[in-house]
């Protein structure tokens, strides 16, 4: 709205022009004070008015962006990071979707029902050993169960400047397992600032085993694909397109050997043989022979970046959603049921729909011919009569009327009624403890609308609600325990890195951005404003501004030098301005897998004046 043309002044000086027109008058001061008075009376009315009809605009422009905004945009995102883990009795074994762990929240946080709920974002297999010792540059380091390293030894001065650039890493492997395939690696530089980049090059190391060279893939292996035709809907499977952007932020710190390894216990050795001379006998006394795999950096890992460099096995990518079960008993041919969560809890995925007669439900096909039977879908909000909030200022209503009619009743015959009266008091009361227990509603309450089949009486819905926000942070080395069996040992199972990324429903302000994003890009980025929608998108609240510029950099990959680059300068508010450096990885990720290969971003952070 241009205020300079709505403004009240504006309003009442235009008016005035055409009264003073109507009746040929020369000043304003000839005016009839009345009509003067009138004027500026309705000036303030009309200048009122301009501006419902601008906050209904804008009401109407929020209602069809929350309306035509993809639901895999407005939904909450659970808090992610790695934890590892190893077999209890079995030389491998399998963690699935459904293997959950939980911790002890720390202090400070939220401590319902004492624990947070974790389970991992793919199946992943663990192996029953684990790295214990790693040579960088000479320097040899000891590992702890809690993948901590400590400096055993330093370089002899006769290896000075010939491995710069070159570990090895010392594994220990139960005698059970005779052979290997696709073996992961975790790698880890926590305290670098351009460790993205450090990542991206992990793929032109050079790995030997034994003196054997081995070919490696970089990232983690790809899920099978089915050859069922709803498959080629998946992008619009919102738990699938989570857990897909949580895969993409941590796959370069993943390398897995692709060469088949025998696992001979005559290639065990308490050190590399091309490098025992270089350290004293004594050094070997009373060590562990391992099996030892070399592994050649590009120039761009520097000696200080091996020092600060972690590697682990059985690395677990682990996203915060609880599991949940809830039984309603129904009766009409269509149920509405609701979905329960409880305070800090929104609502994430359904696990699974069944009847009384063990008949499965599935969501409602994207695609397909004819009708389908057995089938539900997830509604959020609109279905509710009244929320927590409108049910709280109800009862206080109720509350505040009983005790004004109970002063009065009490005013007339307080002998009579002393009893009774004592037991109102004591019930009103209770009653305003409970009535100030009840939380308000931090969102909408999620359903699931299902199409019944016959003598379907009950209904047994499994679903997963997060913990979003509170379940960032949690620290690293917090230990994990399983839910249900014990196939993994107790005291291996602890968190590899901080959670983040947990977020809730965005705000109604924020929709309108999304909205915006969604309409114009298709989820792909080709163009600078696509660029900067996805950006006020996913920044929301936290960016005061943004400018995109174009620049030089020098390329992450071998032998390219310079390349152009895309360079990205956020100024966040300041109460914002923690947990840059995630935000930053996160944001880069992102836009990576969703613009094009010969796009190259550099995200700068400026400080808000």
């Amino acid at each position: 709205m241009n205020t300079q043309n709505y403004s009240k002044e504006a309003i009442k000086t235009r008016m005035y022009r055409h009264a003073m027109n109507y009746w040929g008058v020369k000043k304003v001061e000839n005016l009839d004070p009345l009509v003067k008075l009138l004027l500026e009376a309705l000036s303030s009315e009309l200048f009122g008015l301009s501006h419902e009809i601008e906050d209904s605009h804008n009401r109407m422009l929020d209602k069809i962006a929350n309306m035509l905004t993809p639901d895999t945009l407005v939904h909450v995102h659970p808090a992610h990071g790695i934890c590892h883990a190893l077999p209890n009795d079995t030389a491998k074994a399998e963690i699935t979707r459904d293997t959950g762990f939980f911790a002890n929240l720390p202090f400070g946080k939220d401590r319902q029902k004492g624990k947070l709920s974790l389970y991992p974002v793919k199946n992943t297999v663990l192996y029953n050993g684990d790295v214990r010792k790693l040579i960088c540059s000479g320097d040899i380091y000891k590992l702890d169960a809690t993948m901590t390293k400590e400096l055993v030894y330093r370089a002899p001065l006769n290896m000075a400047g010939l491995y710069n650039h070159t570990i090895w890493i010392g594994i220990k492997m139960d005698e059970r397992i005779q052979k290997l395939e696709n073996l992961p690696f975790y790698f880890e530089m926590p305290f670098r600032e351009n460790r993205q980049s450090l990542y991206s090059l992990l793929a032109y190391s050079k790995w030997s085993f034994c003196g054997m060279p081995l070919s490696i893939q970089h990232g983690l292996p790809e899920e099978e694909e089915s050859d069922n035709p709803e498959t080629l809907f998946s992008m619009c499977n919102i738990e699938q397109e989570i857990e897909h952007d949580i895969l993409t932020s941590y796959s370069n710190q993943f390398v897995r050997i692709a060469s088949p390894l025998q696992m001979d216990v005559k290639l065990k050795s308490v050190l590399p043989e091309e490098i025992m001379e270089h350290y004293p006998a004594s050094l070997f006394e009373d060590s562990e022979p391992l099996f030892w795999f070399r592994v050649k950096f590009p120039s761009n890992f520097t000696p200080d970046c091996l020092d600060e460099l972690k590697v682990c096995m059985n690395a677990i990518i682990v996203q915060n959603k609880r599991l949940k079960h809830f039984i309603s008993k129904v009766n009409d041919l269509t149920a509405v049921i609701p979905l329960p969560t409880g305070e800090e809890e929104h609502f994430y995925s359904v696990a699974s729909v069944s009847d009384i007669m063990d008949r499965k439900y599935t969501e409602i096909p994207y695609g397909g011919k004819g009708e389908r039977s057995n089938t539900y879908v997830i509604r959020r909000g609109g279905c509710e009569r009244m929320n927590s909030r409108e049910v709280k200022e109800y009862l206080y209503r109720v509350l505040d009327l009983l005790q004004d009619r109970g002063a009065f009743i009490a005013s007339l015959e307080r002998d009579t009624f002393s009893s009774e009266i004592q037991e109102m008091d004591s019930l009103l009361n209770h009653m305003e403890r409970m009535i100030k227990d009840i939380q308000s509603a931090t969102g909408s309450l999620s359903y699931l609308l299902v199409d019944l089949s016959e003598k379907a009486e009950m209904l047994y819905v499994d679903y997963y609600t997060s913990n979003c926000e509170a379940a960032n942070d949690l620290p690293v080395g917090t230990s994990l325990m399983q839910l249900e069996d014990s196939s993994l040992k107790r005291d291996s199972i602890f968190m590899l890195t901080t959670t983040r990324g947990g977020k809730s429903i965005p705000i109604s302000a924020n929709r309108f951005d999304m909205y915006k994003y969604a309409l114009t890009t298709r989820d792909r980025i080709v163009t600078k404003t696509d660029i900067l929608n996805f950006c006020r998108k996913e920044l929301g609240k936290h960016l005061q501004n943004i400018r995109i510029e174009h620049g030089t950099m020098v390329s992450s990959r071998p032998h390219e030098g310079l390349v152009r680059s895309i360079d990205i300068y956020l100024t966040l508010r300041k109460d914002e301005e923690r947990d840059l450096d995630f935000m930053v990885e996160d944001l880069e990720n992102r836009l990576s897998s969703r613009s094009l290969d010969r796009f190259n971003y550099r995200i700068f952070i400026e400080k808000a004046g």
